[in-house]
């Protein structure tokens, strides 16, 4: 026996047969700091819902252009909300239209605290070594609260305190490389954390072991940069084994050799600023070194370069029996008949770390004294140029490897 039956559906009596809206972003109630230029809210389906067919979204009754999947409304929109509550109203429908569902929530825009860097500024160069940073804090119209202050130097972060006049200030406790630095700054706020990034760079020549380099003047005779740092320091008109010499650093030691800077200078009424003069400066005092015994190998090849305006040549050597380099910097000067010669004796184990500071002092060598035609009664200005290795600590006794002599050396 059969007996035929009429079932209907009211679409709109229940929501149980209805797709639900879930707003993605903004969610409903969240406090922006920025208008959402991108809005979405998801499509739930239940077991028995219609497939939805298409949608659309309306910000504050405007309509939005808006793209649909089955699982997403999303819409985008070239408008400027301002500050204040905004309403967005979505709806999605099935069946031609005839079944529809839809949602609307609401968010908050409220302008949040401007940071804005006082020091070091925006990619500003430093020619001193910062030892603070400083934002300002621009509340403007801020309707929430602002807490937890932070700031950061290359993603370490510093100790940060509010100053009175509405700034965050944080004490940098250690020594910035030479080079670019990021400094970034954080605030809680009650739509989110603002975050303010920028860069500055150190000009400052700073060491491998955290030395400055500050300019020393000699008399008035030369002047350059030195190291300035704990495992240094200074000796001027030393005296070593008889031998005095205008300037002597003592630095750290590696290897039970102990790193030391010696400038020597020499007066030579023949001298010539030529490659073959220093050249020929350059090898009698490899000679010399072996006629002493000790033989010595230029490891890279001497260059020729102009210091402080005047002809220079700069060699690297290497003592046979000793684990050391000496980096050589010979300077001529024909106007003041002087030659000078700084030498750079370090473990060889540790030359490539602080070459970069030898060549920032030879780089900063500057002469001070008078051309010769303008001096009067000019005397020897010095002892004469040398090539010498002080071994110091462990290693026993300072060892002088030569010295060079007082007379002009015949051009090469």
């Amino acid at each position: 026996m059969w007996q035929n039956a009429t079932y209907s559906v009211d679409f709109s009596a229940s929501d149980v047969f209805r797709p639900a809206l879930y707003p993605e972003w903004p969610s409903n109630g969240s406090i922006l700091q920025d208008q959402p230029f991108n809005i979405s809210v998801w499509i739930v389906y239940s077991h028995s819902d219609w497939i939805v067919q298409g949608g659309w979204m309306l910000l504050d009754q405007q309509n939005l252009s808006t793209v649909f999947n089955p699982q997403m409304l999303s819409a985008t929109h070239n408008s400027t909300p301002g500050l204040g509550w905004h309403n967005i109203s979505a709806c999605v429908y099935w069946d031609s239209g005839f079944g529809k569902a839809w949602t609307n929530w609401s968010f908050l825009v409220m302008q949040g605290p401007l940071l804005t860097p006082i020091y070091p500024e925006r990619d500003q160069a430093l020619t001193q070594l910062p030892n603070y940073i400083e934002v300002a804090i621009d509340y403007r119209d801020t309707q929430g609260n602002a807490s937890a202050p932070q700031l950061y130097v290359d993603g370490r972060p510093i100790h940060t305190t509010l100053t009175p006049n509405s700034t965050m200030k944080g004490w940098i406790t250690w020594t910035l490389k030479t080079g670019k630095h990021t400094g970034k700054a954080t605030l809680d706020w009650t739509a989110g954390k603002i975050i303010m990034t920028w860069s500055f760079t150190v000009e400052v020549f700073v060491g491998p072991g955290d030395e400055l380099m500050v300019r020393h003047q000699y008399e008035d005779e030369f002047s350059l940069l030195v190291p300035q740092g704990i495992d240094w320091s200074l000796e001027e008109d030393s005296d070593i084994s008889g031998e005095v010499f205008p300037l002597v650093m003592y630095g750290p030691t590696f290897s039970s050799f102990r790193t030391n800077i010696i400038v020597s200078s020499q007066r030579d009424s023949g001298v010539e600023e030529t490659e073959a003069y220093l050249d020929n400066q350059l090898d009698q005092a490899i000679d010399e070194l072996s006629q002493s015994g000790i033989n010595a190998l230029a490891v890279i090849t001497p260059e020729l370069r102009t210091i402080d305006n005047h002809t220079a040549l700069v060699a690297t050597i290497q003592l046979e029996g000793y684990s050391v380099y000496q980096k050589i910097a010979i300077i001529a000067s024909e106007e003041h008949e002087m030659l000078w010669a700084i030498i750079f004796s370090i473990s060889m184990s540790h030359y490539s770390a602080y070459n970069d500071m030898f060549e920032n002092m030879i780089d900063g060598f500057e002469i001070e004294m008078q051309p010769i035609s303008q001096t009067e009664n000019l005397g020897q200005a010095a002892i004469g140029l040398g090539i010498a290795a002080l071994a110091g600590g462990t290693a026993g006794a300072v060892v002088w490897l030569t010295r060079r002599r007082r007379e002009p050396l015949a051009p090469k």
